[in-house]
């Protein structure tokens, strides 16, 4: 950078500017910067030194912030505030070609709905609506600003034109009238004109830039004829001046092979320089005049891209410009916006040049003032150091005289106080001491009591530090968990039961105090862990109550069971299924899947009763349960209805499923024999089923009656049959 600097300096050593000057004062900043490890060590010991050297260094940093920090983001801001400028007029510019060339797109395809355009496709000159329809034609001409228009039929001959004398001739070679006979409209590539037409002038020329838009016409889908537009390229280049973008931007058209299709603003330096003749559209190819090369704004437009140079590039005049470029892929164009470097940078060689004024003037300010500064802030703390020297060796009389209102005077005040309380602290001090060593005494009694209770407590108890390490566990704990404390002590006291992460998650997340049941080996133990706080409310520990609740657990879990289940067949109780049921039906509506419900009935139970008594009509109870139970799937429920009454639930079966489900248990009951007491007696039993299909039931109420009366059916069909509910809504 120094380097850097010396030769701008050098080759400029005549110049006043401010901008020199600065540079110059940073060559002296850094030679100053790099002698300072060159500097005797010695040299800087005296505070006043190194307070200078501090002021300083204080008062240049902002400075060389602002140079070195500010000025290159207010750079980017002023750059990036351009190049969005250029950007917003390029597609501005880029918006305003494709919309022109769409009104001219929609033009043709106006006149080719329109019924004369038909007419026009096989009219002769002697025909009596000609004059009519040449007048629209020129009407139409004049009033949108194109060349020509002219009709042709199928073969290519035009039949009516705006230019009479074309009346009769072939336009059949040309690619536009080919274009459109396959039944699209046609844009044309820009090209000079073959035939002499009105130039920009008025006058008529050979060579024109010009272009056509050519439509189809068509009778009933049969292409009839076609209608060519010959469009005024110059209103493009118009178009493309309307937007101003400085002294020296501009905006211009190119074409696939990088030649400008629209005037240049520089068309008289062009013909001065010998680039161009007439025009800069179709005769300038956009390259740099050294190198023949296309310019680089060119040659990424032409790679289909959007993008800028905010680095600046030579143009087609060899000035360095600032470019932004977007390519029309449906127009096979681009657009480039230029502007001058120097132009477009101004307003940031305007800010360097009043950053460097702001530098050289901050920069001599700062030497000033830090010397200032270190001589009136040195010498109160030279006095003060001397004194602590000699209070440091022992002698405690020493006094800061300073009367000065600041924060030396303060700290000469403090130093003061100090030396005068030094012999009443060490008293306090070894009153503390003696306070602090009867009290650790106290406390070791009440530690050993708090053991004593621990060790006899009937629950386990186990005690933790911060960081989850075991410290104590009582005989109960190490009992139940079948562990010793000398084993744990100093690990992870949850790694002593198998879910002990689970508690552990549960104090790490704050929830506090902590009761759960967790099943360790064969046993349940219900845990109450708690923190253990600091006076300030900080957690210096946990503890851990752990109780055997097996027995307890085990017999509310057998009186659930007998809650739902019915005593002698071991199936779910009526309450159990008008609950599972329910929750089973609106499941089935929730999820729109098939439901169904089986009521079983043993035939003529009664007598059975009544023949060969109670105890083996409970036996054939308890069998056919068991039989009902086998042949289900886990999500399946058997219940005693009532009586002889056993209902099925069947989540997800559907009617057929159910029914053929249903005939095999009655075909398996019918193979059921019950052990009698002189042969074994045999049972059938009757079924109603009922299947929820989403729309038949409105409830379970609906859905039992269903079941029950399909049942009914059964029973008074004979017995040992299967029946359908029908009942649907």
């Amino acid at each position: 950078m120094l380097k850097m600097i010396k030769k701008q300096v050098h080759e400029k050593q005549t110049d006043p500017r401010p901008s020199v000057l600065c540079a110059r004062t940073c060559i002296s900043l850094l030679r100053f910067l790099i002698c300072i490890p060159l500097i005797p060590i010695g040299f800087f010991k005296s505070i006043k030194t190194k307070l200078v050297f501090l002021f300083l260094v204080l008062a240049l940093i902002p400075i060389l912030m602002m140079r070195f920090v500010a000025y290159p983001v207010m750079q980017k801001a002023l750059q990036n505030s351009l190049i969005q400028n250029l950007e917003g007029v390029g597609h501005k510019q880029a918006e305003s070609v494709k919309r022109w060339m769409d009104e001219r797109i929609g033009d043709s395809k106006v006149i080719t709905n329109n019924p004369l355009a038909l007419l026009s496709t096989s009219i002769n000159e002697t025909d009596e609506p000609f004059p009519e329809l040449l007048k629209d034609l020129r009407l139409i001409k004049n009033a949108y600003g194109y060349k020509e228009i002219f009709v042709t039929d199928i073969t290519g001959m035009i039949r009516i034109a705006t230019d009479e004398w074309k009346v009769g001739t072939y336009v059949s070679g040309f690619e536009y009238f080919h274009e459109a006979l396959k039944g699209k409209t046609f844009i044309s590539k820009v090209e000079p004109s073959v035939v002499p037409i009105e130039n920009e002038h008025g006058e008529l020329e050979l060579g024109v830039p010009t272009m056509f838009v050519s439509s189809p016409i068509r009778d009933k889908n049969i292409i009839t004829g076609v209608v060519c537009m010959r469009i005024d390229f110059m209103q493009i280049s118009k178009l493309m001046r309307s937007i101003k973008l400085g002294e020296s931007g501009e905006t211009y058209l190119i074409n696939r092979d990088g030649v400008m299709l629209t005037e240049s603003r520089f068309v008289s330096h062009l013909k001065e320089a010998g680039l161009i003749k007439k025009r800069s559209a179709l005769e300038l190819k956009v390259v740099t005049p050294k190198t023949e090369e296309l310019t680089k704004g060119v040659k990424e437009c032409l790679k289909g891209k959007e993008g800028f140079d905010g680095n600046g590039y030579l143009d087609y005049r060899g000035a360095k410009v600032l470019g932004f470029w977007q390519w029309i892929p449906e127009l096979q164009w681009g657009v480039i916006s230029e502007i001058d470097v120097n132009e477009g940078y101004r307003a940031i060689h305007r800010l360097k040049k009043n950053i460097y004024i702001i530098l050289a003037g901050g920069m001599i300010a700062a030497i000033v003032v830090s010397i200032a500064l270190a001589k009136m802030v040195s010498e109160p703390i030279l006095r003060l150091t001397d004194a602590t020297r000699k209070m440091a060796a022992g002698d405690l009389s020493q006094r800061v005289q300073n009367r000065a209102d600041d924060e030396i005077g303060a700290l000469a005040n403090s130093f003061n106080i100090m030396a005068g309380t030094i012999n009443k602290r060490n008293e306090e001090l070894q009153a503390a001491k003696l306070y602090l060593e009867k009290s650790l005494v106290e406390t070791e009694g009440e530690k050993s009591k708090l053991e004593t209770i621990l060790l006899n407590i009937g629950d386990g108890v186990v005690v933790g530090d911060a960081s989850y390490n075991l410290l104590f566990m009582n005989p109960v704990a190490e009992k139940i968990l079948g562990k010793r404390c000398k084993d744990l002590q100093g690990k992870d006291f949850f790694g002593c039961h198998r879910e002990g992460d689970r508690v552990m998650k549960m104090i790490k997340h704050g929830q506090l105090p902590v009761s759960t049941k967790i099943n360790y080996d064969s046993y349940i133990l219900h845990i109450n862990a708690t923190a253990i706080k600091n006076v300030d409310g900080s957690i210096f520990g946990y503890t851990m109550i752990v109780r055997d609740v097996t027995e307890q657990e085990r017999m509310r879990e057998k009186l659930e069971e007998l809650a739902v289940t019915d005593g002698l067949t071991g199936a779910y109780n009526h309450k159990y299924f008008q609950e599972h049921l329910g929750y089973e039906f609106e499941r089935a509506k929730r999820y729109n899947t098939p439901l169904s419900l089986i009521m079983v009935d043993i035939d003529y139970f009664k007598n059975f009763n009544d023949q060969f008594g109670h105890q083996l009509g409970d036996e054939a109870l308890i069998g056919l349960a068991r039989l009902l139970k086998d042949n289900l799937r886990h999500i399946d429920t058997v219940a005693r209805y009532g009586g002889e009454e056993f209902i099925l639930i069947l989540p997800n079966t559907d009617e057929k499923e159910c029914f053929l489900l249903a005939e095999r248990l009655r075909t398996k009951t019918e193979c059921y024999k019950v052990k009698g007491n002189v042969s074994p007696l045999g049972i059938t039993i009757s079924l109603g089923l009922a299947t929820f299909n989403g729309m038949n039931f409105n409830n379970k109420v609906e859905l039992i009656k269903a079941a029950d009366d399909a049942l009914y059916i059964a029973k008074r069909g004979g017995r040992n049959r299967v029946e359908v509910a029908t009942i649907s809504v």
